[in-house]
């Protein structure tokens, strides 16, 4: 063995492996799982699904367009559920703006046409 200048005895390198980088001392200290490689890729075990957005959030957006007071209910009603579940809290607002936003545009273009049809 060869000593250096201090006389210690300078480390072993590590084993020769087939997947470089990958030392089975680090694996045990750390308590991880050798997941197959493929190629320069490991293959790892599918993660769950979140959760999606809620279906009443996005009706009561697009009703919100089309049906402004009925988008308006659904839209609160998705928020109401959003505060249980925490998704779909967003949409939800968005749909109630939206809603909104469209109703006071629709009152305000029909008090002209209103008007007018009493007044000739």
């Amino acid at each position: 063995m060869a000593h250096d200048v201090a006389g210690s005895v300078p480390p072993t390198p590590p084993p020769a492996s087939a997947h470089p980088g990958y030392y089975p001392s680090q694996a045990a200290s750390r308590e991880q799982v050798a997941y197959p490689v493929v190629g320069s890729y490991a293959i790892h075990p599918a993660q769950p699904a979140k959760p999606g957005t809620p279906t009443i959030a996005v009706v009561g957006l697009v009703l919100a367009f089309v049906m402004p007071l009925v988008g308006f209910v659904t839209s609160l009603v998705a928020l109401s559920r959003s505060k249980v579940t925490g998704a779909g809290r967003g949409l939800a607002i968005a749909g109630i703006v939206v809603s909104i936003a469209v109703l006071a545009v629709s009152l305000i273009a029909a008090i002209p046409v209103y008007l007018d049809s009493n007044g000739s």
